[in-house]
């Protein structure tokens, strides 16, 4: 289109804009899959990948060539500094520098001379001529050694200014190698590997193991080691979507995390895959071409696909005479070609499962064939893991607040999101006063004044009071709870030996999820 190619002083239009390189997101999945098909070493396509996800955050791959700077800047240099050891305090003689600029590539040939090198114009004199070449070298103002600082910074500049564009190379190109880096960083695979490793360890640092938190992992877990279908069975609001995000999130190589949209079409349900995994899916772009490029990538690319709201899935309307074409496109152009899927869903996706089945007359024994594993999560999460929750989305919490976010949780329909959303309102009424850290008559005051109405009105407006929620009969608002100090609910359990903070598994440290949400 024209607009692509607008000259800097056409008339002004905000198209001109959209293709402008300081605007352009992410690594593209179609050509990072046609990469790895390029080579075998699975350890680097799952850093190819790793790029490719981190490509679409937030700064791009700006940002993390500058954080590997920063982070590995002592690991920057050519392979024969490395080899020879070139710290910054060294001094390097004519022997190592040559020695060192013969990493250079010819781009930089010229850089740092040396007294005596035979350039274009000393390369004129006669070898046989003694006198000349003497009068060269005295004249010759050249260094005899530099120190190894020099080349440090040397290669940190243009680490700077090319690191950016070689993990571009790195995740597109099948012509640049998969053992060695470039040259003014030619440990730069290894130093990869650990920070996708220190970027695993960041994202399950602060995270909270709950039980339906771990029989998410595990099952996920399973799901991609075995490259099958998984179904996940849960009530709402336990959690089950913080968690899923949460273990793609410590995954970046292995998995891609969709929430499936509550629309009817199939253009949106594919734009919703295409968008998570970074393909083009623009809104001229036709369902169809969306849905080939999706195939292409997922049934090369060796990526877990997370399905959450799986419910969804079904038809939403005209049951009667509609197919079930997503859950059909899933067994056969995902499960049948060795795509890892696992759908996440509530007791809404079976339900949604025997209207179709009644209406149409699809039947259910091919996808029930194909489910390698279903899991049926708990209904309420224990006092402990309320606890935990709590903690977690307020750490600087003492102990009355602890308990008497996890006591209210308890009596509220909103069950894990009434935690989070009592929270944001004692940060807001904290911040009125001024104040950044959150005491415990904010939480009573979120919880009196906001909270409890709120419940009360949504159980009124929506007409469901006297219902069991989670498993359990509805209880009574938590105001005289509060009058009592808010402890009594929560005392058994917070009280308990060894419960004063939340002890991690030292085996899934890399692989903690966050339970907080839902």
């Amino acid at each position: 289109m024209p607009t692509r190619h607008a000259q800097p002083d056409s008339d002004f239009r905000q198209e001109k804009y959209c293709s402008s390189p300081e605007i352009e997101r992410g690594l593209r999945a179609v050509p990072v899959a046609v990469r790895c098909r390029a080579t075998r070493d699975a350890h680097f396509k799952r850093i190819v990948w790793f790029l490719q996800s981190r490509s679409w955050a937030d700064g791009g791959l700006k940002s993390v060539s500058d954080e590997i700077l920063q982070l590995y800047r002592d690991r920057i240099g050519s392979a024969t500094m490395r080899k020879l050891g070139v710290t910054t305090a060294m001094i390097c003689r004519a022997e190592i520098v040559r020695s060192i600029r013969r990493d250079f590539p010819a781009g930089y040939s010229g850089s740092f001379p040396l007294k005596g090198d035979r350039d274009s114009a000393s390369s004129l004199l006669d070898d046989g001529d003694d006198e000349a070449f003497h009068r060269f070298w005295k004249e010759d103002t050249r260094p005899r050694s530099y120190q190894g600082k020099e080349f440090v910074e040397f290669c940190l500049h243009c680490a700077s200014d090319e690191l950016e564009h070689y993990l571009m190379e790195l995740a597109l190109n099948p012509g640049t190698s998969t053992t060695t880096g470039p040259w003014y960083f030619s440990d730069l695979l290894n130093v990869l590997a650990e920070y996708k490793a220190l970027c695993i360890a960041r994202a399950g640092a602060d995270a909270v193991v709950t039980e339906i938190g771990a029989k998410i992992t595990d099952t996920l877990d399973y799901a991609l080691q075995s490259r099958s279908l998984v179904l996940i069975d849960g009530s709402a609001r336990t959690g089950k979507t913080f968690s899923a995000k949460s273990w793609c999130a410590i995954h970046p190589g292995e998995a891609r995390y969709v929430q499936v949209p509550s629309t009817n079409d199939d253009m949106s349900f594919f734009r919703a895959i295409a968008q998570a995994l970074g393909i083009s899916s623009s809104l001229t772009m036709k369902g169809q071409q969306m849905r080939d490029r999706v195939e292409n990538v997922l049934q090369g690319a060796n990526l877990l696909l997370v399905l959450d709201e799986a419910h969804y899935l079904w038809p939403q309307c005209d049951v009667r005479e509609t197919m079930p074409h997503r859950v059909n496109w899933i067994m056969t152009a995902l499960v049948n070609h060795g795509v890892p899927v696992a759908l996440i869903t509530t007791p809404q996706f079976t339900a949604r499962q025997k209207t179709v089945v009644k209406k149409t007359g699809w039947t259910s024994e091919q996808l029930i064939g194909r489910i390698a594993h279903y899991e049926k999560l708990p209904d309420v999460l224990s006092d402990e893991d309320l606890a935990a929750v709590a903690r977690a989305l307020l750490p600087e919490g003492d102990a009355r607040s602890i308990r008497t976010l996890a006591a209210y949780s308890k009596t509220s329909d909103k069950y894990l999101s009434a935690i989070e959303h009592t929270v944001k309102r004692a940060r807001f009424l904290a911040g009125k006063e001024g104040r950044q850290e959150i005491r415990f008559g904010d939480i009573k005051a979120a919880i009196e004044g906001g909270a409890i109405p709120s419940d009360r009105g949504l159980a009124l407006a929506l007409g469901e009071t006297g219902k069991r929620e989670h498993g359990r009969p509805r209880e009574r608002a938590i105001s005289p709870i509060l009058k009592a100090d808010c402890t009594r609910a929560a005392e058994p359990f917070i009280n308990a030996p060894g419960r004063a903070s939340i002890t991690h598994s030292t085996e899934r440290t890399a692989r903690m999820v966050e339970a907080a949400r839902s």
